[in-house]
């Protein structure tokens, strides 16, 4: 729901739309009337990460999500659906290191 200023009045509303992590956080975010400033104070994470989690370069881990839903004012609610979308996003996994084994192997191919 919004009200007359656009703003979102029905917090529900963020959480039953196809959203990602990121766009959520900058929902509640906006709908708390915060700046990322603002959220780095509350939170103690820095500016840098809040803006890579709204743009969804990263995705922080569940102690960092605490953080941000109780910054939210958030309950369990909002806690478990933020949880559930960053766990939903899929991030590629880090590139495998050669190992000298396996450098040799490739030298005696």
């Amino acid at each position: 729901m919004f009200n007359m200023s656009g703003m979102i009045t029905d917090i529900a509303d963020i959480f039953y739309r196809k959203t990602t992590f990121g766009d959520s956080l900058r929902r509640l975010r906006r709908a708390r009337g915060l700046s990322l400033l603002e959220m780095m104070e509350k939170t103690g994470i820095y500016y840098n990460s809040l803006s890579e989690y709204e743009s969804g370069l990263s995705v922080p881990d569940a102690t960092r999500i605490y953080k941000i839903c109780e910054a939210l004012g958030g309950d369990h609610t909002m806690h478990i659906h933020m949880l559930e979308l960053a766990r939903s996003v899929y991030m590629p996994p880090a590139a495998p290191v050669a190992t000298q084994s396996h450098a040799r192997r490739k030298q005696h191919a």
